[in-house]
């Protein structure tokens, strides 16, 4: 088999909003140890520029960060909404039923019986449990779809995934 197309970058965290007054960010971490950003930096935004950071606290799912770009709240608050990236190089390498969000969305989607009926075009996770949001260009629908293995019964990142039909009706439904 040979080795699956993948994105040179990960997005391992996005930029919530800020903190206090004095800069501070709150960042959302998609880490299993959301403190564990802070081994990463610098880490880059989307267009390649370098942002280091220091973990000041960490909470559930996110840390309070500071750089020393950021001088203001006002500061901090332009850059809510940025993802930050790190190199692929710079992970763990995953188990084999463990996968990186950014190597599943654009993967194509097959039903049980082998036809393609869609994308991934985002995979989250809202707290109780990864969500692919499956996407069918023909008909322009979404569903979401829970990332688990009753839904999932096969993934290969070369070529597709297959979801079992009874996730995948509404896709269809007029």
């Amino acid at each position: 088999m040979s080795e699956p197309k993948k994105n040179n970058k990960v997005c391992v965290a996005s930029i919530s909003g800020a903190q206090g007054i004095r800069g501070e960010l709150k960042i959302r971490v998609y880490l299993d140890t959301p403190s564990d950003i802070g081994i990463y930096s610098p880490l880059f935004f989307e267009d390649g520029s370098e942002f280091s950071l220091k973990v000041i606290r960490s909470l559930a799912n996110a840390v309070i960060a500071s750089t020393p770009t950021i001088k203001d709240r006002d500061q901090a608050l332009k850059l809510r909404g940025e993802k930050l990236y790190v190199r692929r190089d710079q992970l763990p390498a995953v188990d084999a039923d463990t996968y990186y969000h950014t190597d599943l969305m654009g993967l194509p989607v097959q039903n049980e019986s082998g036809t393609v009926v869609g994308v991934i075009k985002y995979v989250d996770d809202y707290g109780a449990g990864t969500v692919l949001e499956v996407f069918d260009p023909v008909t322009c629908r979404s569903v979401l779809v829970p990332f688990q293995d009753a839904s999932v019964p096969f993934i290969d990142l070369d070529s597709h995934m297959v979801i079992k039909d009874q996730y995948l009706t509404d896709l269809y439904e007029e």
